[in-house]
């Protein structure tokens, strides 16, 4: 029975070393996990299992993604359900082109009612999706590490190809900041500094940016609950 608790524990803890772990690609680029989760997202959606993809929309919605919200409110525009859709529309705060234009047309076609229903949407939803929550979410992801504790406020790395960038085999994850060895890997991707990766993670936290939409929503009108003035 205690060798079973201790394999139960040893496997857990594997589990949380996963799901707290910080990635970079094979060329040392963070991977960010709000980009994860619309990978995994678009998959399920092209699938077509489409309320697991929204299910990972609101993941990387949390951290600020604007095509994750974006995508959520079509998802529900394509329900009938437009006041929460326009809400989510309304947490948005960049959109390509394209996105504008069909916000613009929604705007248009939305009900006075209908828009007062996605007002009481829009105050319940911004406690989990504004951008200032989307900001916590980044640091609290910054701050983890793969075994859950803090190690020089940032969190473990590891690559998500075969090869991790500066350690061999036998060794473990580095740590942001720390010293990292020179050359190449052997797919020949560069080998990133530790304090370049650390560097990325801030960047990540602090100055966040979209990945595609960079265009400032200008058409839609936005709703103001009473704790918005």
């Amino acid at each position: 029975m205690k060798t079973l608790k201790i394999l139960i524990s040893v496997i857990i803890l594997l589990l949380v070393q996963t799901a707290h772990s910080v990635e970079f690609d094979a060329h040392g680029k963070l991977i960010t996990p709000d980009k994860k989760a619309m990978q995994r997202a678009n998959k399920q959606h092209k699938d077509g299992y489409t309320k697991l993809a929204v299910k990972y929309y609101k993941e990387a919605a949390k951290f600020g993604n604007n095509d994750a919200k974006y995508m959520i409110a079509m998802y529900h525009l394509s329900q009938k359900e437009w006041p929460r859709g326009y809400a989510w529309f309304n947490l948005m705060t960049a959109a390509t082109e394209e996105q504008q234009a069909n916000i613009t047309q929604v705007q248009k076609l939305i009900k006075p009612e209908e828009k007062e229903a996605a007002a009481a949407i829009y105050k319940d939803l911004k406690k989990e999706y504004s951008p200032l929550v989307n900001l916590e979410s980044r640091q609290r992801w910054a701050r983890q590490d793969q075994t859950g504790s803090r190690i020089a406020g940032a969190p473990s790395i590891r690559s998500s190809s075969s090869y991790a960038p500066g350690r061999n085999a036998s060794s473990g994850p580095i740590q942001p900041g720390a010293g990292v060895a020179g050359g190449a890997a052997p797919d020949g991707a560069s080998i990133q500094p530790g304090e370049s990766m650390h560097s990325q993670i801030q960047n990540y936290v602090y100055e966040f940016e979209n990945t595609i939409g960079n265009v400032v929503l200008k058409d839609l009108e936005l709703i103001e609950s009473e704790d918005d003035q």
